[in-house]
């Protein structure tokens, strides 16, 4: 698999979003001062959220993996397989990190759990604001899935 400039810029792009999406969940932390106590929020009271970090780590770690492989190495067969399981590890924390928030936006009537938004909402705006760098690094790594898939199918298409 030849690295082409699309290929180089595709894999910053997904490198970057990823990147931008940790360091927002990272520093996302809020305290409320309520009813004399002081009353905190950070994504590590969330083993979701925790989760959300470290995938996004593990995918800026395999971009920046795969811009330094060289062109010419074998590798690129693993890099097909790996960018399924990246892609699934996105998948799964964007979704994981996504309930979490909808969960402390609106509660949980039927468990008596109210909405946490009303009493820290800077710390929901930040778990939004990394959602959405996350988002994007998963539309990337899904184009990356879909043009590795589609190499591979056309290899094997030719070589019979």
């Amino acid at each position: 698999m030849a690295k082409s400039v699309c290929t180089i810029v595709g894999r910053i792009a997904a490198c970057i979003a990823t990147l931008t999406a940790a360091l927002i969940m990272v520093l996302s932390e809020e305290k409320v001062h309520l009813l004399g106590t002081t009353w905190e929020q950070k994504y590590t009271y969330w083993s979701g959220f925790r989760y959300f970090v470290i995938a996004n780590l593990l995918s800026l770690g395999f971009s920046l993996v795969c811009l330094i492989l060289p062109a010419k190495s074998g590798l690129w067969r693993l890099v097909v397989v790996l960018d399924v399981i990246m892609s699934l590890l996105m998948m799964a924390a964007i979704t994981t990190a996504w309930t979490l928030l909808d969960l402390i936006k609106g509660g949980n009537p039927s468990a008596g759990w109210l909405p946490l938004s009303s009493n820290f909402p800077t710390f929901c705006n930040c778990v939004m604001g990394a959602l959405i760098p996350a988002c994007i690094g998963l539309l990337i790594t899904l184009g990356f899935l879909a043009y590795s898939l589609q190499l591979v199918i056309n290899y094997l298409i030719l070589e019979e």
